[in-house]
């Protein structure tokens, strides 16, 4: 296995996030159950390469700036970086919660894998099959949001949205710094789906959404999930 420890540098072909310098645990143990495809790891099933890129760029932002993201197609780099900030104000949302209710949680790092893996949160583990079916969806579940009411079903998504719920609407101030950078920066990335230079977001066997271009054969687009 090649050599990748440099707090500088993430490769897409494997990507020890966890072995960064400045990630402390149980942060760098939960990045490696989610970027590490092993037969040990019960965690696995499901890891794409954009989970890979989406996390290594959450990293990016909440703990090493000096982190370089090599591998990312030139025309999905705004794609992953959408999708990293979503996962890095979910990040900011947990941590928040925890301070004032661990929902038995002993750690918010086990609240992210919880959420992470129930893929609700952040929307990449495509639900519908058409751009206009997810862009609805999409659009309903973030109305949702802006009204205070929980969108989600699955069962860590659901308890932890309606804590945070509660505290938005009990603490105004609470709301605009931690809930509201969440809502918006999913928003932003329904807005992205919706330009015209992407034609379709649609849903593989493994469910994780592939990007179809404009003006590219179906064959020729380029599949986010390796």
């Amino acid at each position: 296995m090649k050599n990748f420890y440099n707090p500088t540098k993430i490769t897409v072909d494997y990507t020890p996030i966890a072995n960064l310098a400045k990630i402390t645990s149980p942060w760098s143990e939960v990045l490696f159950l989610l970027t590490t495809p092993n037969t040990e790891n019960v965690f696995s099933f499901g890891i794409s390469q954009i989970d890979k890129l989406v996390l290594a760029y959450m990293a990016k932002l909440e703990w090493d700036s000096r982190i370089k993201i090599i591998g990312i197609p030139p025309d999905e780099k705004e794609y992953i970086y959408k999708l990293g900030n979503l996962t890095h104000k979910l990040l900011l949302l947990i941590n928040a919660v925890f301070l004032v209710t661990p929902l038995n949680y002993y750690h918010p790092a086990s609240i992210f894998l919880a959420l992470f893996r129930e893929r609700e949160a952040i929307f990449y583990a495509i639900s519908g099959e058409t751009k206009s079916g997810i862009i609805t969806q999409q659009q309903n579940i973030n109305q949702q949001l802006r009204n205070l009411e929980n969108p989600f079903t699955r069962k860590h998504t659901q308890s932890f949205f309606a804590a945070a719920i509660k505290l938005a609407e009990q603490n105004d101030n609470w709301r605009k710094q931690y809930y509201l950078p969440f809502y918006k920066s999913r928003m932003e990335l329904v807005t992205y789906i919706k330009t015209p230079h992407v034609a379709a977001v649609v849903k593989d066997k493994k469910g994780f959404g592939n990007i179809a271009r404009q003006g590219k054969k179906k064959n020729q687009n380029k599949s986010l999930a390796r």
